[in-house]
This record gives structure tokens, sequence and C-alpha cells, in this order.
């Protein structure tokens, strides 16, 4: 009997407002090579000036360097590293994020020698509409949103679905991948983006929320979710196209829970699922949208870490 440790660090967060806030942990049996497959999932809110996220980006390294190359995937949805594609901006915008868990996260592990695919592609999505945040009356901010057109957006979506319409044409995933593209277009027709490819970012956003009589920020955020599932169909090839023992999944708690949910259902089970609850509405201010609300997920504590030995014959 070999004994192999698969460490798994299930970690939970101080009782302040979290930044990684849902993990996932499955298993899967390798009949050709007659041992466990793993697949662990963190799950980040976009929640970057946290003042823990430093500690839960420390220790997510710590996590990921206690396995050796040889074992380890990684799949990120990293926005401020170059992705599979070499591309990390749009024109001549890029975002170099520094702070929060998932920053440059892509670069870290490749420069330690792990086999990382980063499965972001919305880079002139996240520059353009990201400016919008910063407020309009800001013109040096709202840059990307002047330059970047609807072109670009329409470019980024279209590539990568018809990247993926290759890769699920006939997969076992195949039903799943259909239902996602249903609603993802359910989003993107009443916006008839072919019509306007031409227009500005920022200008496009102001059109659509005086013919739709919509509020602008729900214009913005419609454009950012647009096509969530897309990001759900990439994080899933990029599992199934793993060859090492253990996979972890680095990216937004909702598509986290999504792909584990699915290969859950399919392929895997679970070994364990954290749960997560959600505090109340919280109100916060922004230049450009006045007053919104968000729930935050509740918080875990991160003094507790849990390991998880299996053993493989």
């Amino acid at each position: 009997m070999k004994a192999v440790g698969i460490l798994c660090a299930l970690i939970w967060f101080f009782p302040i407002q979290p930044y990684i806030y849902t993990l996932g942990f499955l298993k899967k049996w390798n009949p050709e090579q007659s041992s466990w497959n793993y697949v662990i999932g963190f799950g980040d809110f976009h929640d970057k000036f946290h003042p823990d996220s430093r500690n839960h980006r420390y220790a997510l390294e710590s996590f990921i360097t206690s396995y050796s190359p040889e074992k380890l995937h990684i799949v990120v949805e990293d926005l401020s590293s170059p992705n599979n594609q070499n591309v990390s901006g749009c024109k001549s915008f890029s975002l170099c994020g520094t702070k929060g868990v998932l920053a440059q996260m892509g670069k870290y592990c490749r420069d330690r020698g792990y086999s990382v695919n980063n499965i972001e592609y919305r880079y002139a999505r996240a520059l353009s509409l990201s400016s919008l945040y910063k407020g309009l009356q800001d013109s040096d901010s709202c840059r990307p949103a002047l330059m970047i057109h609807i072109s670009d957006l329409l470019h980024e979506i279209t590539n990568t679905y018809h990247d993926l319409t290759s890769v699920f044409c006939d997969h076992q995933y195949g039903f799943w991948y259909k239902s996602s593209c249903r609603k993802v277009l359910d989003r993107i027709v009443p916006y008839n983006f072919h019509a306007y490819t031409h227009m500005d970012v920022a200008s496009f956003c102001n059109f659509y929320a005086h013919i739709m009589q919509k509020p602008f920020s729900h214009v913005v955020q419609d454009l950012l979710t647009c096509d969530s599932e897309l990001i759900d169909c990439r994080m899933l090839q990029a599992v199934k196209e793993s060859d090492k023992q253990v996979t972890i999944i680095i990216g937004g708690g909702t598509h986290i829970e999504r792909v584990l949910g699915i290969l859950s259902g399919l392929e895997y089970t679970w070994v364990h699922k954290s749960s997560n609850r959600f505090s109340q509405r919280v109100s916060t201010t922004n230049a450009t949208f006045s007053e919104y609300h968000v729930h935050k997920p509740m918080p875990l504590d991160l003094g507790q870490i849990i390991t998880m030995k299996y053993t493989e014959q």
C-alpha cells in the first residue's frame, strides 16, 4: 500500500467581509492510472480592497506550492495576466492589477513552473465597463469606454462561442453547453450588437439606457454579465483537458459553484462543499450610479484550516 497525501486546505475566513467565500472539493476514480483525480475550486467575491485579501492570497499561494508542478494544473480567471492565447488587454489598454486574490495569479503560477490555463477573454469588456464605474466625469478614467467599441466586445464573445462549439459539439456535456448558449443569446439579442459595432461602449450604454428606459447602471451590469455562462464553459473545458492528478480552479464564486455542480452530476463525487450564507443588503454609493445595494457572502473563519489526506493503492 502506497500512501499518497492529497492536501486540501479548507480555508475559512475571519468574521468580516470575505474575499474567497466558497470552496468545493471533488474526486473521480481514474481506472487507467488506478488513482483518484481531484478538482478543488476556490470561489472569490470581488472585493479586492478588503483588508484580509492579502492573507487569503498568501494562504492560496501556500496551498498551491504544497504540490509539485508534475501533479498540479491551475485553471484561473485572471484579467491581469495574459490568457492562453497571449491576450492581455484591448487596443492600448490593459489591466495591471496587483491587489486581491486573483491579481496576476496566472503569472505567479507560470513563474513557478505550474501548467496554467487562464480562461479569461473579456478584456475589452472589463476595461471599458470598469472605467464607467469610476465615473463619467473623470475623462481620464473613462478613456477606455470611449476608445473601445462594441465591435471589440462582440469579437470576444463570438470567437469564444465558436471555439467552444467546436469542443462541445459532440461532447457528453453538449446538452448543458447548448442550454448555456441559449441563456447568453437571450441576454444579448435585445441589445442588437451587430447594428452598433461602430459605437464606443460609453455611447452605447447611454443610448440603450435611453431607448430601454433603464437606469444607466442596469445597462452596464447587463453588459458585464451577459455571457457569464461562457466562462463556465471555458472553465469546464479546462478541467476536462487537464492531465494532472489535481486540478485547482480559482475564479468567481458563481462560476466555481456552477461548474463543480455540473461535474458532480456526471463524473465526480463530492468530498467537501462549503455552506454559503449571505448578509443583509449593504448600501454603497458610486459617483455614476448613485446608491445601489449588494448582498455579500457571510464570513467564514480563516483560523480553521482542515487537512484531508487520502490513500491510494
